[in-house]
């Protein structure tokens, strides 16, 4: 586990060798000294006696940044949203991670495409950081292999709660790489994998992983087909900690999103199970939320769900938004079993709000 990052770190050393003095020389002639200050100064200035510092599209060095961070006592969450800390920055970057304040709970680097090497760094961090509790990384184009990085990490890490890996190419290999990573995990109660194509394989290993893990409470997974949703509703007649359940369809081919047979599936889960509170069986595109041409699940689905619906006496929200097949008598099934229910909230013609678990 460590050697895949040890390796991966020797490769940035011998590269920083390489580039560095003619990267410092070329930087001391390029930068004045009095900007670097004045960006020093911006930073302290936004960052004094405040919780909450956002720097989305508002950081142009790192450098600076870490600089003003030194010694801040107050600060507990960081955004560094869009500031294109790509490839060519991830130096930067891991020189930045090891100085955050120790009082930082909460960093959120999303929307950087940082790639491989940046997260390399972040993973290498997370090895040894005790204070971060989420970490978000979103829109960071993760792949498969950094995900393998980033689970090596969380195997080992004793304080991260929340992770948000959502919108980042990881596929099947890197669910199965996370899976391994949540059997060990004794901390971690909110994995965000949404919009990612996790697949009938990787729902299956993450499946596998649900029977055995007992801290994770919110789960975000996406394009898992009928077969993964058949694996995870098997998991959780085991499982007993997870209250929130997310499973989103992009929507793009016919064949990512829930049918008929998956929604019934679930809904014959919803009569057992007593622990989980929000389910989302959504079908949309991830990246605009606009509804999926392909409809998802219809009539049969949907009167599977309502007749659970009677019986199930914990679930407050479920989201079906989406699957533009519910109509007619489905629709009016659901809404006879919401009367069962009067506190049970139901979204069919839109999403949940964002944020919301």
């Amino acid at each position: 586990m460590r050697n895949r990052l040890n390796f991966f770190l020797a490769k940035q050393f011998w590269l920083a060798i390489i580039m560095i003095f003619p990267m410092a020389t070329k930087a001391l002639a390029e930068i004045p000294l009095t900007e670097q200050d004045e960006l020093i100064a911006k930073y302290e200035k936004l960052m004094k006696g405040k919780t909450t510092l956002k720097l989305n599209y508002n950081v142009s060095r790192l450098d600076a940044l870490k600089t003003a961070l030194a010694g801040n006592k107050t600060l507990t969450t960081l955004e560094l949203g869009d500031n294109f800390i790509v490839d060519d920055r991830s130096l930067d970057l891991g020189a930045f991670l090891p100085s955050l304040p120790k009082t930082l709970t909460t960093l959120k680097i999303f929307k950087n495409y940082v790639g491989k090497d940046g997260i390399g760094l972040i993973a290498f961090a997370l090895f040894n950081n005790k204070t971060l509790k989420t970490l978000e990384l979103s829109s960071d184009e993760i792949g498969p292999e950094s995900a393998a990085l980033i689970a090596d990490a969380i195997k080992v890490n004793e304080t991260l709660t929340t992770l948000n890996l959502s919108d980042n190419q990881i596929d099947e290999k890197g669910a199965i790489s996370l899976s391994e990573a949540l059997k060990e995990n004794k901390t971690l109660t909110t994995l965000n994998l949404r919009g990612n194509k996790i697949g009938p394989k990787g729902a299956a290993a993450i499946a596998d992983a649900l029977r055995d893990n007992k801290t994770l409470r919110v789960l975000y997974i996406s394009d898992i087909e009928d077969q993964g949703a058949k694996d995870i509703v098997n998991a959780l007649k085991h499982n007993t900690t997870l209250t929130a359940l997310y499973i989103s369809s992009s929507g793009l081919t016919s064949t990512e999103v829930i049918t008929d047979k998956g929604a019934t599936l679930i809904a014959d889960l919803l009569k057992h199970n007593n622990t989980i509170t929000t389910l989302e069986l959504s079908t949309r595109d991830t990246r605009d939320t606009v509804n999926s041409p392909w409809g998802g699940f219809g009539e049969k689905g949907a009167l599977s769900i309502a007749d659970a619906l009677k019986y199930n006496k914990t679930l407050t929200t479920l989201d079906l938004s989406g699957n533009n097949n519910i109509e007619g008598k489905g629709l009016r099934s659901i809404a006879e079993a919401r009367k069962v229910n009067n506190t049970l909230k139901i979204f069919i013609f839109e999403p949940l709000p964002e944020g919301h678990e």
